[in-house]
């Protein structure tokens, strides 16, 4: 037994203790991990064995799947997977990540539809079949580790980490093929989607200073750096960039520590824990003309196409092109598309790119990569094949990197020019990088060459496993929200902004009212109001706190006599600046997207309710009775979607939709719009 998985099971107790279970999943373009923990555990541990080597340690598993023509489903998965020449009829599939968005899949292929990957419909299966198997493994695998017997009666919360590029429509797709792949099935499984893979690697870096070291150059010496013993200690106000480099993005975050908080454990222990607000991504600005005229937001933060796979596809197309320099009848045996597929992705080349920029290639003036299906005695000088092997100068995997690391300055220098303009009185405190591409020696050396020196006041730090920052950064906030109600990563912003019609009345005004503006004259209390007032609950690009709901008070008048139950508020929506902001739902960009259904129960309607008031108006010679309902809105922001709710007197009466809460791409159609504007409708709560 190894002894990692020897300790866990010492750690933790074998039954009830171990509810629940969070288990974080980072579905990577290359590579999967996968990493779990109960409440009794001090750190989030990772599934390292995966089939088919379940005796060799792989902390990750490969993104891929293999299918068969006439075979119903997969063939193989993962590891599992054939590599170089495959059987006829066999195709292995990988690095289908970021198709679904089915924009980006579409504007990929747009100039080169034969080589279209597939439909957006088989990219949802290739998506399904691989959770599927990533769901099964994973159940078993934590239930023989934690030695589980009834897997289905555990609390069990599985949590997922999503590219910062995907709007809320691909972020509720990727939710319905993760509940249908199994997760959530059981009656005490839940899923959620709650952070970004930035923000995941952020709260690892966070929560797990310990395990990362301050870099710094010691000398003039070429790719040397030193590792200080000088371990990181954040304070209130320092400002972090997290530079999340993998397989095919590269997603530049910049966070600020708004407190260090102090947590008691159920042990009593006190855990300081430093608490993040999101200072990138937050402001949606115009960038063109044409921008300002729609009001179309741009994000600060944008994730660039940046990683290790351009690394691996520039290699294959050099591959590639020196195939064409051979005679056809020489290589008539071998598909040079495949093969050249294979070497890019093969363990050699792997290695050496993986090891580039470490002691152990300094000294190499060139290195050798097998060509599958070659014998070892073949030669050919025009495509620098010897013995089998195709040969390159080192200078050429420097060109490789080189390239990648030029575009990572550049969205490093682009966000911090943005972040400086926003904040002058400010500047980045340290530097974290995470990540395949991050976790490479040369990669590290650049970053620290070009923004490390001492005269800059940053400090880059370097994890202990980049490469699992996302899937233990899902965990780690999981827990500590179980633990302590709170997420590390407090505050979030929206896309959008969204608020609530409700009823002005018209003597409260301090203006001229529009001419486009309804009124309406209210039947219990004789009033003029003015419908179709916007109040704006969330407004776009400025932060919510996760951890609390964004709260508005109104009140409801209710007929004594005869006392309306049930009625429906609705929601808006603009996609303008937060500064120009309509005021009614009939001036400026905005429209109507959502109802939120209330139920009242009678048994409310009496005296001594909190938040029921009975009251008397007159009007004219009559008296009106009626009662004031206060009405508390409240919108919960998550990761994909917006929850909205409205309480009276301690219950909920109001839910936008149940369930898994409501994706902001919702709309509702033009047959959901056929009543009139209401006589009755929220009014501001003084």
């Amino acid at each position: 037994m190894p002894h990692n998985l020897y300790n866990i099971r010492r750690r933790v107790s074998v039954q009830d203790n171990l509810d629940p279970i969070v288990v974080g999943i980072d579905i990577g373009l290359t590579f999967t991990g996968v990493a779990f923990s109960t409440m009794d555990m001090e750190s989030p541990n990772v599934i390292d064995h995966w089939p088919p080597h379940t005796k060799k340690v792989s902390k990750k598993v490969p993104t891929q799947l293999c299918y068969r023509a006439g075979h119903r489903g997969i063939t193989h998965w993962g590891f599992s997977c054939p590599q170089g020449n495959l059987a006829p009829g066999m195709r292995v599939l990988d690095r289908f990540k970021l198709y679904l968005d089915e924009n980006f899949l579409e504007d990929t292929f747009r100039n080169s539809p034969d080589n279209k990957v597939g439909a957006h419909e088989d990219v949802k299966t290739w998506y399904l079949d691989f959770l599927t198997e990533i769901y099964e493994y994973t159940a078993s695998y934590i239930c023989k580790i934690l030695q589980l017997s009834h897997w289905e009666s555990k609390t069990v919360k599985f949590t997922f980490s999503v590219p910062t590029t995907w709007d809320d429509s691909v972020i509720q797709l990727f939710g319905e093929l993760v509940r249908k792949a199994g997760f959530g099935k059981h009656r005490r499984h839940s899923v959620v989607i709650d952070l970004s893979e930035a923000e995941a690697a952020a709260v690892y870096t966070i929560k797990s200073l310990n395990h990362h070291r301050i870099v710094s150059i010691w000398d003039d010496r070429e790719s040397d750096h030193e590792v200080s013993i000088e371990r990181p200690q954040l304070q209130k106000g320092d400002v972090i960039l997290v530079c999340d480099s993998g397989g095919g993005t590269t997603d530049i975050s910049i966070l600020q520590v708004r407190s260090i908080e102090s947590f008691n454990d159920r042990d009593d222990n006190t855990e300081e824990i430093a608490e993040l607000r999101r200072l990138d991504s937050v402001d949606y600005y115009p960038s063109s003309s044409a921008d300002k005229q729609n009001c179309r937001p741009r994000p600060c933060s944008v994730p660039q196409a940046v990683g290790s796979v351009q690394i691996d596809e520039a290699f294959r197309r050099e591959a590639l092109k020196r195939f064409s320099l051979i005679r056809k009848d020489e290589i008539q045996n071998i598909s040079t598309l495949q093969v050249s597929e294979a070497m890019s992705k093969g363990a050699h080349f792997q290695s050496i790119k993986g090891h580039f920029g470490t002691r152990v290639v300094r000294d190499w003036k060139e290195f050798r990569v097998p060509v599958p299906g070659l014998p070892d005695e073949y030669n050919n000088a025009d495509s620098q094949i010897r013995d089998g092997r195709m040969v390159f100068e080192m200078k050429y995997m420097r060109e490789l990197f080189d390239t990648q690391v030029q575009r990572i300055f550049s969205a490093i220098d682009e966000q911090l020019r943005h972040f400086e303009k926003l904040n002058p009185s400010s500047h980045v405190s340290y530097f974290v990088l995470s990540g395949g591409l991050g976790s490479s020696k040369y990669v590290q050396d650049c970053i620290l060459n070009r923004y490390g020196h001492p005269d800059s006041g940053r400090h880059i730090l370097i994890s202990d496993q980049p490469q699992l920052a996302v899937c233990k950064g899902l965990v780690i906030d999981q827990v500590h929200r179980l633990r302590y109600q709170e997420s590390i990563v407090s505050t979030r912003c929206c896309r959008s902004s969204y608020g609530i019609l409700f009823h002005e009345p018209v003597e409260s005004r301090n203006s001229d009212l529009s001419w486009k503006i309804p009124l309406s004259i209210n039947p219990i209390d004789g009033s003029k109001y003015a419908v179709d007032q916007i109040f704006w609950l969330i407004r776009r690009g400025e932060p919510v706190n996760r951890n609390k709901p964004v709260c508005q008070r109104f009140y409801r008048m209710v007929d004594i006599r005869k006392p309306e139950t049930h009625w429906r508020d609705i929601i808006a929506v603009s996609k303008m600046r937060a500064d120009h902001l309509p005021t009614n739902l009939h001036d400026g960009d905005v429209e109507r997207i959502f109802q939120i259904v209330s139920e009242l129960d009678r048994k409310l309607l009496t005296e001594g309710q909190n938040g029921v008031e009975r009251k008397t108006k007159w009007v004219g010679w009559k008296a009106k009775e009626y009662w004031k309902m206060t009405l508390e809105v409240r919108v919960y922001i998550e990761m994909a979607s917006l929850r909205f709710e409205i309480w009276c007197a301690g219950k909920r009466i109001g839910l936008l939709h149940p369930g898994n809460g409501i994706p902001q791409s919702y709309e509702l159609g033009e047959e959901d719009w056929d009543n009139p504007t209401q006589v009755q409708g929220l009014i501001l709560d003084d």
